[in-house]
C-alpha cells in the first residue's frame, strides 16, 4: 500500500491499533478521523504527507511516533485536532509544512519539539486551545507566527523566539496567561492586533527594526508596567478599539509614534512619560492620550523639553528601561558631573530617584548612591503627589531596594505613605504578591504605629470581577482576619491556627467556573471565616455585658452576705450568657455581618444596580454599581 485513501477508516470507533507498512507514502485526508479508540500510531519512514484531518478526533490517541530518518514533509490542516490524550510530540527535521490548526484543541499536550524541523511558519491556529502546553521548541527557520497560532495556551511558559522571525500576527499568543517575553528578536517587523492579549507581560520593549506595532497587541495586559519603543520609525497602528492598560507606569513617545487618532486608555498610575523632541504627535493627540498630564500644566511643549538642561534625569530615564544600551558607569559619570541636580525636578516633578523608582530596571547600586547622597528626595512629591516609595511599590522593586528606602525614613521619623494610592493599587491588583509581602513586613517592622486597614483593603480586592490568583486571595484574607482579631481582642494561638487552616482550604477561581453562580461562590467562600470571627466577637461581648451587670449588682449588695454565684444569678448574667448571642445576631444576614463583600446582585436585576434598604427605614436611594 503506497496511498491510504481519504476516509479509509473514518469513524471506526473500535479500532485500537494500526500497523502502517513501510512503503506507504501518503495518508490522505480523514483517513483515521474519529477513530475514538485508537491509542498508538507509528508513522513509517516512507510517509511524506499526512492529509487534512488525518487523525482528527482520535480522542484516545496518546502516542504518535516519527522515526529519526522520517521523510515526512507536510502535515495537513486539522491533522491531529482534538487528539486530547496526546501529551507530547517530537516532529522530524524533514517537516517543512504544518497545516492550519494541525494540533488544535489537543488539551493534554504538554510538550512540542519542533527544533529540528524546517518549518517556515507556525500556521494559523496550529496549537490553539492546547491549554496544558507548557514547553515549545521552535526551529530557527521560522519566519512568522501566524494568527492565533498559540491562542489559549494558558499554561505556556517556555518559548524561545529566534532571530529571523519577522511577524507575530493577530492573536498569535492571545490568552497565554503564563507567558512573558524577556526580549523579542530584533528582526520582528510586525506585531499584530491582540498578539499578546492577556499575556503575563510586565514590561515590553519593541524590537529594533519593528515597523508596525498594533496598539491592540496589549489588550487586557493588566500587569504591563512599561512600554519602551526602541526604533524611532516604529508606527503604532490604531485598531479602532480602546486598549486599557491599567498598570502602566512608564512609556516613551518616539518620532513616528502614530499616524492616526489612537485608542490608548491608561489607568491611574501612568506617571513617567518621555516624548521625543522631534515626535510628530499633535497637540490634539497629546491632549486625548495624556489628559492628566495636560491638566497638571505639562503641555506638549513642556513634555518635549522635559530633559532639556537635565542630563542626569535623561540618562536615568534611559537607564531605567529593561533593555538599554546605557551602562552603569555612564550614569555614574553623569552623576559625578551633575551632583547638584539630585533634588532638581523636571516638568513632571520627578527627581532622578523618582525616575529610577518608576522603572523596570531596578539597579540596587544606583538606588544606594542616590539615596545616600540625597535622602531628602525621599520626601519629594511629583505633580501627582507621589514619592519614590510609592513608585517602588507600584513597580515591584526587589527587597533590597525597600530596605534602602525605609532605613533613612526611619531616621527622618516620617513615612510619606499615600493611602489613596495604596487603595487604588490593591483594588486594581497592581503590585505582585511578593511585593505586598515585603512592603507589609517592612511597614510593620519600621513603622508599627502605621496600621493599614487590611480588612477594608481585602474587601476592595475581592470584588466581583477580580478573579485573584488563589495565593493572593489567601494572603490578603489572612492579613485581614488577623488584623480584625487583634483589633477586637479575640486573637489566640488556637484561633489563629483554626483561621489559617480555613483560609488554606480556599479554592481557586477556576474550580468554580462550572457553577452557574461560580463567581459568587468563589467570593462567598470567605464567609465562614468572617462568621466564626464574628461569633468570637459576640462571645467576648457577652462576657463584658455579664461582668458589667455583675459589677452593678455587687455594688448594691453586701458581698459578705451574698456569694458570687448568687450575685451572678440574681443580676441576670445567666440569661445574658444563654440568650444574648442569639439576640445580637437575630438578623444574621450575610450583608449585615460582613458588609459589602457579601452584597451580591440576585439574578433578574438589571444593569448590576441594586438598592440597600435598612430594616424599618425609608428607601435610602443609595445605589451601588458592582
Amino acid at each position: 500500500v503506497t496511498v491510504l485513501r481519504a476516509s479509509a477508516f473514518v469513524r471506526r470507533e473500535r479500532l485500537v491499533a494500526v500497523e502502517l507498512n513501510e512503503g506507504l507514502v501518503e495518508i490522505e485526508s480523514e483517513a483515521f478521523r474519529s477513530c475514538t479508540s485508537l491509542e498508538y500510531v507509528k508513522i513509517p519512514t516512507s510517509v511524506k504527507t499526512i492529509g487534512g484531518s488525518g487523525f482528527m478526533g482520535c480522542k484516545r490517541l496518546n502516542h504518535v511516533e516519527f522515526p529519526e530518518d522520517s521523510r515526512i514533509g507536510a502535515i495537513g490542516r486539522y491533522a491531529f485536532c482534538g487528539c486530547r490524550s496526546l501529551t507530547e510530540i517530537t516532529l522530524p527535521k524533514s517537516l517543512r509544512s504544518l497545516g492550519v490548526s494541525a494540533f488544535h484543541s489537543c488539551s493534554r499536550l504538554t510538550r512540542v519539539d519542533l527544533a529540528n524541523t524546517s518549518l517556515a511558519a507556525i500556521e494559523t491556529g496550529s496549537f490553539q486551545g492546547c491549554r496544558s502546553l507548557e514547553d515549545v521548541r521552535l526551529p530557527d527557520t521560522v519566519g512568522s507566527i501566524e494568527d492565533a497560532a498559540f491562542q489559549y495556551c494558558t499554561s505556556l511558559s517556555t518559548l524561545i523566539l529566534h532571530e529571523g522571525i519577522q511577524a507575530i500576527n493577530d492573536m498569535a499568543f492571545s490568552a497565554c496567561l503564563s507567558l512573558s517575553f524577556d526580549k523579542l528578536p530584533s528582526t520582528v517587523e510586525t506585531i499584530g492586533f491582540e498578539a499578546f492579549c492577556l499575556c503575563n507581560l510586565r514590561q515590553f520593549a519593541s524590537p529594533q527594526h519593528c515597523k508596525e506595532l498594533h496598539i491592540g497587541a496589549f489588550t487586557n495586559c493588566k500587569q504591563l508596567k512599561s512600554i519602551q519603543i526602541v526604533g524611532g520609525d516604529t508606527v503604532l497602528v490604531n485598531d479602532n478599539v480602546n486598549v486599557v492598560i491599567p498598570s502602566l507606569l512608564r512609556m516613551n513617545v518616539t518620532k513616528s509614534f502614530c499616524n492616526k487618532q489612537y485608542g490608548f486608555r491608561f489607568g491611574n498610575f501612568l506617571s513617567n512619560v518621555s516624548i521625543a523632541p522631534n515626535s510628530i504627535i499633535t497637540e490634539h493627540q497629546y491632549k486625548q492620550i495624556f489628559p492628566k498630564f495636560n491638566d497638571k500644566g505639562c503641555t506638549l511643549g513642556r513634555m518635549m523639553a522635559r530633559f532639556e538642561q537635565l542630563p542626569l534625569h535623561e540618562i536615568c530615564f534611559d537607564y531605567s528601561s529593561q533593555h538599554t544600551e546605557v551602562t552603569f558607569d555612564q550614569v555614574l559619570k553623569c552623576l559625578e558631573e551633575k551632583a547638584d541636580s539630585l533634588r532638581e525636578k523636571d516638568c513632571i516633578g520627578m527627581t532622578p530617584l523618582h525616575i529610577i523608582a518608576c522603572s523596570t530596571n531596578h539597579d540596587v547600586r544606583l538606588f544606594q548612591i542616590l539615596i545616600s547622597r540625597c535622602h531628602g528626595a525621599l520626601s519629594d512629591q511629583d505633580i501627582f503627589g507621589r514619592t519614590a516609595l510609592d513608585y517602588a511599590l507600584l513597580s515591584d522593586v526587589p527587597e533590597e531596594v525597600f530596605y534602602l528606602l525605609f532605613e533613612p525614613l526611619v531616621k527622618m521619623g516620617d513615612l510619606p505613605l499615600n493611602l489613596e494610592l495604596i487603595n487604588a493599587a490593591v483594588e486594581r491588583n497592581v503590585p505582585a504578591l511578593q511585593t505586598w509581602k515585603v512592603f507589609s513586613n517592612y511597614l510593620e517592622r519600621f513603622f508599627p504605629a502605621i496600621d493599614l486597614d487590611w480588612e477594608n483593603l481585602f474587601t476592595d480586592k475581592v470584588h466581583h470581577n477580580s478573579k485573584l490568583p488563589i495565593e493572593t486571595y489567601r494572603w490578603f484574607a489572612g492579613k485581614a482576619a488577623k488584623q480584625r482579631m487583634i483589633k477586637m481582642n479575640t486573637l489566640t494561638l488556637t484561633r489563629q491556627i483554626q483561621i489559617n487552616g480555613m483560609i488554606d482550604d480556599f479554592r481557586p477561581f477556576d474550580e468554580f467556573l462550572g457553577d452557574v453562580k461560580g463567581d459568587q461562590q468563589w467570593q462567598r467562600q470567605v464567609g465562614p471565616v468572617w462568621k466564626l470571627m464574628k461569633m468570637w466577637e459576640l462571645k467576648e461581648a457577652t462576657v463584658l455585658l455579664e461582668l458589667g451587670i455583675w459589677k452593678c449588682c455587687l455594688d448594691t449588695l453586701s458581698v459578705d452576705r451574698v456569694s458570687r454565684a448568687t450575685a451572678r444569678a440574681s443580676c441576670g448574667a445567666e440569661i445574658i450568657t444563654n440568650e444574648v448571642v442569639q439576640f445580637l445576631s437575630r438578623g444574621d444576614f450575610e450583608a449585615e455581618i460582613f458588609g459589602k463583600l457579601f452584597i451580591i446582585v440576585d439574578e433578574g436585576e438589571e444593569d448590576g444596580l441594586f438598592i440597600i434598604v435598612d430594616e424599618g427605614e425609608e428607601d435610602s436611594g443609595e445605589e451601588w454599581d458592582y
